[in-house]
């Protein structure tokens, strides 16, 4: 089928309604970056499909911000010989909704998805997700998508191979190889776990066997002495634990009565040795008695008493020192008054001096100058009196050497009781320890008998030890003498059990047999599908190689690198195809085309590479070839063979191109222009954007061909 129009409204870059005319061979998109040409190829692929992948899961990114509508509409026509239909997809925010108008009915829903598939891509519809297969063809072979031109070139080669092998239509091979192998994982799993469960059973013959050989050589005790043993074990134990209550030997509980008192021994040692322990810490904290002796006895309370009397000395002899300090204190006072007195009388008796006349200054008397003179000179020329110091009499300076004296001895005295009070107590604490942990021990608390009472203690321990350790052994002899017993009275049960085990042990490996043969057959049937699967994308590939490398030398992106080679190969069991470059007159062949080609050169061998499966797969879901903008990144040399190599493609299929430069779009223009009446071709020009939509034009090329002129020189 070929595209006839294409209605877009609310989607992407078109927020109104804008119609589209496609019936044409050739429809030459132009405008400026950001016009809305991508959005064009996008509506008809969202129309399609329902989904663009490089957006992701989000749905809502169709919807125009501006939509007039509020929800986004695409509308396409198409038509081959024998019929036309119409397919029309919404999108209201939430939801979306398509209808396929076959012109004899119109179907909705997944009815409609499934009538679509059945016109343009059959094969998707025994698929398990029929949308991406079909989005799958219709991105590899039909629509070229803008910014992912080198996405095959990049992709890994298990990649490329998958895709190749959907348009080729070995894609349900491939799942059919998947859903095998899935298969063949789970039958292993299984088979794992069916020889676990032989390998378990195998094992358990193996083990009744060996039991029933070691019964059929032992030699058992007898009854009569596994009984003998019995009993007298038993009494041992109640000399022990007179409480014990002792079981019949046949008897159900006598295995069990057995392994409790085996458990309540282990209890009694553990208990004994506990005691044993203490007692041991006992006796090693008797022999490191702390000593003090008699005399030392004696001395502490000699030096309690001395220490009393010679404080109470101290004391009054601070008392006196204290009240002769007092009383000297009073005398020197007294002293100094008297002294500042006579300093007042010269002082006085100096100034009178100098103010005596006939008659007295002060009261104009008249007096005996000669002695009141005399006098007073006497008293001007005395000099002051001499201070006392009776605070260093015999006695005050006896007792102040003395009261240091009597407190460095008790001070002395002090430090030789504390030391002694110090051994007394520890003394007290070793004795309170000795007896509280003789007490708790329950032997003799009274201090000399304490250390032959532990050392008994231990001694009775250590036998009791002993008797436990002998009594449990033998009650484990005991243990498996009964075992053996029980044994041998089931050697009739052990052998039926054995026959079951074989039995079922054989059934298992006759199963297990059946599942290695089975998976061994679905393993060859799985190499021999992947052989076919590769061999028939193989010969598809080298149908096309041809076909590419012819486009890619019309291209000529590099002087040296021109052979391409598409290559197809298994590795790990998985289907690859690598993409190769060479030069031919060089040594330099089966190159990576990424590391050795420029960015523009990658381009245009991507372009050359999706041509080539557009033109060379057996079927098409459009007999279409859409280009978004693939010669933004090419120079002008390689724009030349490209357009070049579009112009031969357009006589094959419906090519729909764009590109945002203007000298490109005239180059298109001139080399994609009709050449017959039964021709056409379309020029879809954009203009500026605004919030209503881009500006559009729309018109067919003349078939009139353009005059050249030839100059030679």
């Amino acid at each position: 089928m070929r595209l006839l129009s294409l209605e877009v409204a609310g989607f992407r870059a078109f927020p109104k309604l804008v119609n589209f005319n496609l019936d044409a061979d050739a429809v030459v998109v132009t405008g400026p970056n950001g016009t809305g040409k991508t959005s064009l190829f996008d509506a008809i692929l969202w129309g399609l499909t329902g989904r663009i992948r490089r957006f992701g899961t989000r749905e809502s990114d169709v919807l125009s911000l501006y939509s007039q509508s509020g929800q986004a509409q695409v509308s396409i026509g198409l038509r081959d010989a024998s019929t036309e239909l119409r397919i029309s997809r919404t999108f209201d925010g939430d939801r979306s909704r398509v209808v396929v108008d076959t012109g004899e009915r119109t179907l909705e829903g997944p009815s409609a998805d499934v009538r679509l598939l059945e016109l343009l891509w059959p094969a998707a519809l025994i698929t398990s997700d029929p949308g991406d297969v079909f989005d799958t063809a219709l991105t590899r072979s039909v629509y070229l998508q803008q910014d992912l031109v080198r996405q095959f070139l990049e992709s890994d080669q298990e990649a490329r191979f998958q895709v190749v092998s959907e348009l080729v239509g070995a894609g349900r091979l491939n799942e059919l190889q998947q859903e095998l192998e899935s298969a063949r994982n789970s039958w292993t799993r299984a088979r794992t776990e069916l020889e676990k469960r032989t390998q378990a059973a195998a094992k358990l013959a193996e083990n009744l066997k060996a039991r029933l050989e070691r019964l059929a050589d032992q030699d058992a005790h007898t009854t009569a002495q596994l009984e003998d043993s019995w009993s007298s074990w038993w009494q041992e134990i109640q000399t022990l634990r007179a409480d014990v209550e002792v079981p019949q030997l046949g008897s159900g509980r006598a295995a069990g009565a057995l392994a409790e008192t085996l458990q309540l021994l282990q209890a009694e040692r553990r208990s004994v040795e506990r005691r044993r322990g203490s007692a041991e810490s006992l006796l090693s904290e008797v022999q490191q008695r702390p000593a003090i002796s008699p005399d030392e006895r004696v001395e502490l309370e000699s030096l309690r008493s001395r220490l009393l009397g010679v404080e109470e000395t101290i004391i009054a002899a601070n008392e006196r020192l204290a009240q002769a300090r007092v009383d000297a204190a009073e005398r020197r006072q007294r002293q100094i008054e008297l002294r500042e007195a006579q300093e007042e009388l010269r002082t006085l008796a100096s100034l009178a001096l100098r103010h005596l006349d006939e008659r007295c200054p002060v009261c104009q008397q008249e007096y005996d100058q000669l002695s009141t003179r005399a006098r007073l000179e006497e008293l001007a020329h005395a000099g002051p009196g001499e201070l006392t110091d009776d605070l260093a009499s015999d006695a005050t300076k006896a007792l102040t050497s003395e009261v240091p004296t009597l407190e460095r001895d008790a001070a002395t005295m002090r430090a030789r009781i504390n030391q002694l009070e110090s051994v007394v107590k520890r003394m007290e604490e070793w004795e309170a320890q000795i007896a509280k942990g003789a007490t708790d021990l329950r032997i003799a608390t009274e201090l000399p008998e304490i250390e032959n009472s532990a050392r008994e203690l231990v001694a009775q321990c250590q036998q009791a030890t002993d008797a436990i350790a002998r009594l449990y052994q033998s009650g484990e002899q005991l243990a498996i003498e009964l075992a053996r017993a029980s044994e041998l009275s089931q050697r009739e049960d052990l052998s039926t059990q054995l026959l079951t085990a074989e039995r079922e042990y054989e059934q298992l490996e006759r199963r297990l047999g059946a599942h290695t043969r089975t998976r061994e057959s679905g393993s060859a049937i799985l190499e021999a599908l992947r052989d076919v699967g590769h061999d028939a994308v193989a010969m598809q590939v080298k149908r096309i190689e041809p076909l590419v490398e012819r486009i890619y030398s019309r291209v000529d992106p590099h002087p040296g690198f021109t052979e391409v080679k598409l290559t197809t190969a298994l590795y790990r069991r998985k289907g690859q195809i690598s993409a190769r470059v060479g030069d031919p007159h060089e040594s330099f062949t089966d190159q990576d085309p990424l590391p050795v080609l420029s960015s523009s050169q990658l381009n245009a061998l991507a372009v050359s590479v999706f041509l080539g499966l557009n033109l060379g797969v057996p079927a098409l879901p459009l007999r279409a070839a859409l280009l978004d903008d693939p010669l933004q990144s090419l120079d002008d040399v390689n724009l030349l063979g490209l357009v070049d190599a579009l112009r031969r493609t357009k006589g094959l299929r419906q090519l729909i191109v764009s590109t945002h430069d203007p000298r490109f779009a005239s180059l298109l223009e001139r080399k994609l222009r009709p050449v017959g009446e039964k021709e056409r071709t379309l020029m879809i020009k954009f203009e500026d954007w605004t919030r209503e939509g881009p500006t559009v034009s729309q018109a067919s090329l003349s078939p009139e061909p353009i005059d050249f002129r030839v100059a030679a020189a």
